[in-house]
C-alpha cells in the first residue's frame, strides 16, 4: 500500500513535509518476546513491515551502490501507541516505546 493510500484510509490529510517515525534499537524485541503496553497507552495498534537490515555504516550512499549496504531482510511488527502518535505533529514518541519493534525470525 502506498503511503498516500494509507493516509486517506486513516482519514488524515496528506502531510506537506515528511513525517518521520524511526524505530531505535530500544524498540527491538525478539519474535517471541512479550510486548509490554504501558498503562498510559489507550490505543495500541500494529502492522507488519518488511525490515531492511543495513550491514555496515553508511552515509550519503549513491542510489547505485545502496544495495551494497544491505545485509538482509526480515519481518518486523511496527507497534504504535496511536493515541500518543496522532496527538503530535511527529510520530516518534508513539513509535519508539521499548519493545515496539518485534523482529524476526
Amino acid at each position: 500500500m502506498e503511503m498516500i493510500d494509507h493516509v486517506i484510509e486513516s482519514n488524515m490529510q496528506v502531510p506537506k513535509v515528511p513525517v518521520l517515525f524511526p524505530k531505535y534499537n530500544n524498540c527491538l524485541a525478539g519474535h517471541e518476546d512479550d510486548i509490554t503496553i504501558l498503562r498510559e497507552v489507550q490505543q495500541c495498534d500494529y502492522e507488519v513491515e518488511l525490515a531492511v537490515v543495513i550491514g555496515k555504516t553508511a552515509k550519503r550512499v549513491s542510489k547505485e551502490s545502496a544495495m551494497d549496504y544491505v545485509f538482509g531482510y526480515t519481518v518486523l511488527n511496527d507497534v504504535s501507541a496511536r493515541d500518543i502518535q496522532l496527538n503530535e505533529p511527529q510520530w516518534t514518541r508513539g513509535k519508539t516505546i521499548d519493545g515496539f519493534a518485534p523482529t524476526g525470525p
